[in-house]
């Protein structure tokens, strides 16, 4: 499959009649169209639901999955070591796309990619540089000890810094403080070390022995990870808050006087030894200075100015003649990337919505569609002129098509229900044909969310939310309330509340009852203890269906009016204390409900 691939994409080189697996989609201009389907929200989705089901279903190595021990895949060979931030870009995308599809097998890949990184990786506790994940795994185990290039015990210390950024979204996500802890831990490490840096040498060094303290190589302009990540924990007020402020404002001072100044965007990638300036270190920048102006009261002028570089210095014109523009990796290698091009479109998607122009962003979605032609049909997706990289394919994929839905909605499909963006952290996220439910870390938060039709009802904590009608489109919402942005079908509804953490959205539907809503189901006693009963209220038959906070289910039966459960697993084992869902089901009528088990 790969040679396929392989075959196809220098054929397009010299013929331009096919990129990647497929052959040239285009409009009745000549101009690019996605290879699935001529509608880019249908083929986005499906690109992400493909590449998700490959993810899951690749092949294992030496006990693990692929991705785990592995930067690339093709089958029979291996490369042994993962990729840069391979985990930490899959834990960011994976954020996302739980998001928008509800998928709880999403949040447990989360769980385990994390569990298994942390299990295997940190430098010892007694180390100079300790607690810090080392990068790669340099056997084919699930054993991570240093660096591809360098060998054991040297680390990168702005990889650790954004997986720990990861570590804190999971913790918001599943409550587990473990995330929370490890998470301090990194960035204790990182404080202690962070000087203002100067032209040659970066707040924090690239490469650095974690036993000995040597310093092997000074620079690296990837520090956003690390920013966010103090800048999380000073929000959550967890661990050293000093250390961490001054260490946002040394790393934030330090990209504002050098890397937006003199353009040296490198390195990054862990099989690079040397100096490469690199995509993702400017455009990474770039968005989060877009996504926080309170750091940079110049950010529109420095934002463009990372991003006109970026596209004078990557910039691939191979498929000019179908309006396209690829976007190169990084100077040591250049060639063009499906990841480093739609994180390109994305990041100049969200500048133009914020910068209220939305008239030339027709080039940036061809770009998107560009990059569709990587993914084939079962999902696996190839670096063009290379191989199936778990970093470019996947990790460093889903995120940039959800953040491009996020800035222009009609990118996302019409015909289903999607959360695009929330100023929070979402967990227990459940779509059905009645409607949305979910819960926000913190209870001041703001989504948008994709939907087939204007709902009735948006509730904060059981209370509905008023709606509004904004005169400016675009105008933000600063009190608790809704909108509804219509679209050619169905639109987009954005919400801000704050009176608590659980948010229902009601469907306009007339063959269900209202999602939610007063109905004859109750459970009691809420919260339970040792047993509970649930009733109906009706004596047709029902499905009920008891899942935990992972979608596993627990219970699965069928009822008459009421059933008395005891709160327990099919074994016996009493069920810990937590959220759980109770679904009820008759014909096309389901409600859902929340249990709570306290002991």
């Amino acid at each position: 499959m790969l040679l396929a691939f392989l075959s196809l994409a220098q054929s397009s080189a010299r013929a331009q009649d096919a990129i990647g697996y497929h052959t040239v989609r285009t409009d009745d201009q000549g101009l690019l169209l996605p290879w699935y389907d001529a509608d880019p929200a249908v083929s986005y989705d499906f690109s992400l639901r493909q590449v998700l089901k490959f993810w899951q279903n690749v092949q294992r190595c030496n006990g693990a999955p692929y991705y785990m021990v592995s930067r690339t895949w093709d089958a029979g060979s291996l490369d042994s070591g993962i990729g840069g931030g391979q985990f930490a870009m899959a834990l960011a995308s994976w954020n996302l796309l739980y998001d928008y599809l509800g998928d709880t097998s999403v949040l447990v890949n989360m769980r385990y990619i994390a569990d298994t990184y942390l299990a295997n990786s940190l430098s010892d506790s007694a180390d100079l540089w300790p607690n810090l994940p080392y990068p790669c795994n340099l056997t084919q185990q699930a054993v991570y000890d240093g660096d591809l290039i360098y060998g054991a015990g040297v680390t990168q210390p702005d990889k650790a810094g954004a997986f720990g950024s990861e570590l804190v979204t999971l913790y918001k996500k599943t409550g587990e403080v473990r995330y929370l802890n490890a998470a301090v831990r990194i960035a204790n490490s990182l404080a202690d070390k962070i000087v203002p840096g100067d032209a040659e040498n970066s707040p924090l060094p690239y490469r650095v022995n974690t036993h000995t303290g040597e310093i092997i190589a000074s620079y690296t302009s990837d520090w956003t990870g690390t920013i966010r990540l103090f800048e999380s924990l000073i929000k959550l007020g967890q661990g050293h808050l000093d250390a961490y402020l001054s260490g946002q404002t040394m790393l934030m001072n330090w990209i504002l006087n050098y890397p937006v100044k003199n353009n040296l965007w490198g390195p990054y990638f862990e099989d690079v030894d040397g100096w490469s300036d690199t995509e993702i270190n400017a455009v990474t920048i770039a968005r989060f200075l877009i996504e926080h102006p309170e750091f940079d009261s110049s950010w529109r002028t420095d934002a463009r100015n990372i991003l006109d570089w970026t596209f004078g210095t990557f910039a691939d014109s191979n498929w000019s003649q179908y309006g396209v523009i690829a976007i190169y990796e990084q100077s040591a290698y250049l060639l063009p990337g499906q990841s480093h091009t739609s994180r390109y479109a994305a990041a100049e998607l969200l500048y133009h919505l914020r910068t209220s122009d939305t008239s030339s962003i027709q080039p940036f979605i061809r770009q998107l569609n560009w990059a569709t032609y990587a993914v084939d049909w079962d999902g696996a997706n190839c670096y063009p002129f290379d191989k199936i990289w778990f970093t470019d394919g996947y990790g460093d994929y889903v995120r940039h098509y959800l953040r491009a839905m996020a800035s222009y909605p009609q990118l996302a499909p019409s015909d289903s229900d999607h959360i695009l963006s929330s100023t929070s952290v979402l967990h227990n996220v459940l779509y059905s044909a009645q409607g949305i439910s979910y819960e926000v870390f913190d209870s001041t938060s703001t989504e948008e969310i994709r939907m087939t039709a204007k709902p009735t009802q948006v509730l904060s904590r059981n209370e509905a939310l008023e709606e509004q009608f904004p005169q400016t489109v675009g105008e933000p919402l600063t009190a608790p309330a809704w909108i509804w942005r219509p679209l050619a079908i169905g639109g987009v509804v954005e919400l801000h509340h704050s009176r608590g953490n659980e948010i229902t959205i009601v469907k306009q539907t007339a063959a269900v009852k209202p999602f939610l809503s007063a109905t004859p189901v109750r459970i009691y006693p809420n919260p339970a203890t040792s047993s509970v009963t649930i009733s109906t209220g009706t004596s047709v038959p029902a499905k009920l269906d008891v899942f935990d906070a992972l979608g596993r289910t627990l219970l699965s039966t069928t009822v008459v009016r009421s059933f008395h459960w005891l709160t327990s697993r099919n074994e016996g084992s009493p069920l810990p204390n937590g959220t759980y869902f109770v679904r009820i089901s008759s014909g096309h009528t389901s409600e859902m409900r929340k249990l709570t088990i306290s002991r």
